[in-house]
């Protein structure tokens, strides 16, 4: 590594260990004299990805391990039912549904459709 492109490192390590985990420099915030106010931010698809969380883990929360269809499920882990539900899911929101609609968060079985589609047992 040039000592040039070297140094530009050491120096932004520098500034980054001068900086408390609030981003602000550490004389700043370590000031006890000096006044905080509490803020609050909204972001509604944070808001939203929250919430549809609370519902899916509530939904499963007497029986949280299925069999890998999202389908069948039980109380405990079990050979036949090894993956939790939050096993390999991550929720989060779109301006435009893409596919279950939020259903997942909800009784009714998402897959029920496709699966009569594809018995040809549309209704």
């Amino acid at each position: 590594m040039p000592d040039s492109e070297r140094e530009w490192w050491v120096a932004r390590q520098a500034r980054k260990d001068n900086k408390h985990t609030c981003g602000h420099p550490r004389e700043v915030c370590a000031d006890p004299d000096r006044v905080w106010f509490a803020q609050m931010s909204v972001c509604h698809v944070e808001m939203e990805a929250a919430a549809a969380q609370v519902k899916f883990d509530r939904l499963h929360e007497k029986r949280p391990w299925h069999d890998g269809t999202f389908t069948d499920w039980a109380a405990e882990p079990s050979d036949e039912h090894p993956y939790h539900h939050s096993f390999g899911t991550r929720i989060w929101v779109n301006a435009t549904d893409l596919a279950l609609g939020g259903k997942f968060t909800t009784y009714e079985n998402p897959y029920k459709k496709d699966e009569e589609d594809a018995r040809g047992n549309s209704s």
